[in-house]
C-alpha cells in the first residue's frame, strides 16, 4: 500500500513537470508579445540585483531578487529578436504624454535599490548594448555599508550557523527564530525555508526587522563584516555618465508608504528623496517606485505632484491608456526567465 502512494506520488509529480513544460512552451508562443492588434503598448521590466552564478550571495539570495549577467544579456537580444523596441521610460511617458506617436511594442528596463552589482554586472551589458535603463535608488543609503533587512537576516543566520550556534537558542534569537519555525539544524536551511521566512517577515516594518537584527547582532561574539553591497555616489555618477541610466527615486529610507506613516515622514520620503537624489546625480528625478509595492491613497497623491510617473510591483503590461503613477511591470526572477523560452512565456503575462 505504502509502495503503491509512493509511486503514484512520484507519478504525479512527473505529470506536473510534463504539463507544465507544456504550458511554458505554449505560452511562449501565443503571449501577449504576439497580439498583432495591440498599439501603444509598453512593457516594463524590472529586476534587483545582477549577480554571477559563482557568488556566494546566491547562497540566501530570494530567486526573485536576482538574475545572472548572461541572462540579463539574453533577455535584450531576445526582446530586440522578437521586435520590440528598448526605449527610455521616461522618453515614453514624455511622448504619451505629449499625445506623440509611440512604438507599437516598446520595452523599458528597470532595477530597483541601487545595489552595488548592477554598476559591475549589468551597466557593462547595457553599454554594450546600448540599452537604456532606469535604477530606482534609495537616497540615503547611497554609499551605505549596511544591507537591507533581508540580507542582514542571511548574514546573520549564516554566522549563527558557522560560529555561534548556541545562540540560536538564546532569547536575543528568539523573535528572529520564529520566522523560521522548528528548524533543527541552521546550515540545512534551504532557499526555499529562507524565502518563506523573508515573505513571513514582511508582516513587520522595515524599521522593526532592523531593530530586531540589531538586538541579535549585539550578542555576537564578533562583528559581522559589512561589505558595502549598495552604489556610492561615484558610482551614481557612472551610470548617470554613460548617458543611458536615468536615476529615479525609490524613497529616502526604503519605507513603505502605508496609512501607518506620518504626514510628515511620508512628505520626507517622498519630497525629499527626489531632492538628494538631484544632488547627488546631477540629473532631474522625474520618476519614482512604491518600495515593496506599497502604497496609500495620501503618498498616491503625493507621488502625482511630485513626479512625472511611477511603478508598482503590479504584473502586467501599460499602454497610452494607462494611469502613469501606477505602472505595472513584469519581474524577471532568475529562475524563471533563465532561458529563452521561460523569458518569453513570462513577459507574456502569463507565468
Amino acid at each position: 500500500m505504502i509502495e503503491n502512494l509512493s509511486v503514484g506520488k512520484k507519478l504525479l509529480s512527473n505529470l506536473k513537470k510534463v504539463l507544465k513544460f507544456g504550458l511554458i512552451h505554449l505560452m511562449a508562443r501565443i503571449g501577449r508579445h504576439y497580439w498583432p492588434f495591440q498599439k501603444d503598448q509598453l512593457l516594463i521590466l524590472t529586476s534587483y540585483r545582477t549577480l554571477p552564478g559563482d557568488t556566494s550571495v546566491l547562497r540566501f539570495e530570494q530567486p526573485g531578487m536576482y538574475v545572472k549577467p548572461e541572462t540579463l544579456a539574453m533577455h535584450i537580444d531576445t526582446l530586440l529578436q522578437e521586435g520590440f523596441e528598448i526605449v527610455s521610460l521616461s522618453d515614453w511617458l514624455k511622448k504619451k504624454q505629449r499625445k506623440e506617436s509611440l512604438p507599437a511594442k516598446a520595452v523599458a528596463i528597470t532595477f530597483d535599490d541601487g545595489w552595488r552589482d548592477n554598476f559591475t554586472y549589468a551597466l557593462p551589458i547595457l553599454k554594450d548594448k546600448k540599452c537604456p535603463a532606469t535604477i530606482f535608488v534609495v537616497s540615503r543609503l547611497v554609499g551605505y555599508h549596511g544591507d537591507f533587512w533581508p540580507g542582514r537576516l542571511a548574514k546573520a543566520v549564516l554566522h549563527i550557523a558557522a560560529t555561534e550556534k548556541e545562540l540560536w537558542q538564546q532569547p536575543e534569537a528568539a523573535s528572529i527564530k520564529e520566522l523560521f519555525g522548528e528548524l533543527k539544524d541552521l546550515n540545512t536551511i534551504s532557499i526555499e525555508e529562507f524565502d518563506r521566512a523573508i515573505s513571513g517577515a514582511k508582516i513587520f516594518s522595515d524599521s522593526q526587522m532592523h531593530s530586531m537584527l540589531d538586538d541579535l547582532e549585539e550578542a555576537f561574539k564578533t562583528p559581522l563584516a559589512e561589505e558595502r553591497v549598495l552604489i556610492d555616489e561615484v558610482e551614481l555618477r557612472g551610470f548617470v555618465d554613460s548617458g543611458l541610466i536615468d536615476i529615479g527615486s525609490h524613497t529616502c529610507d526604503h519605507i513603505r508608504l502605508l496609512d501607518t506613516l506620518s504626514v510628515v515622514a511620508m512628505q520626507e520620503q517622498v519630497v525629499d528623496s527626489a531632492k538628494e537624489l538631484k544632488l547627488l546625480a546631477k540629473q532631474a528625478c522625474e520618476l519614482f517606485c512604491f518600495p515593496n509595492g506599497d502604497y496609500s491613497e495620501q503618498s498616491l497623491e503625493l507621488v502625482k505632484e511630485n513626479y512625472l510617473a511611477a511603478c508598482t510591483t503590479v504584473h502586467g503590461w501599460n499602454n497610452a491608456g494607462s494611469d502613469m503613477h501606477l505602472l505595472r511591470r513584469v519581474n524577471m526572477h532568475e529562475d524563471m526567465t533563465n532561458t529563452r523560452i521561460k523569458f518569453l512565456a513570462r513577459i507574456g503575462s502569463f507565468i
